[in-house]
């Protein structure tokens, strides 16, 4: 039993891999509160048009 645990530890993805991960993670919240600013600023656009 005890083989079977260590080459399941000896499985586990690099450190590398998890940092492509968390990269990848951050730079979707980048994109989705881009995204969100963007409408912010249309929306004020949009308001200041019609004042």
């Amino acid at each position: 039993m005890e083989q079977q645990w260590r080459l399941k530890v000896g499985e586990r993805r690099p450190k590398e891999a998890d940092g492509a991960l968390f990269t990848q993670a951050v730079l979707g919240l980048i994109k989705e509160l881009a995204r969100e600013i963007e409408t912010e600023n249309e929306t004020d656009d949009t308001m200041e048009e019609t004042r």
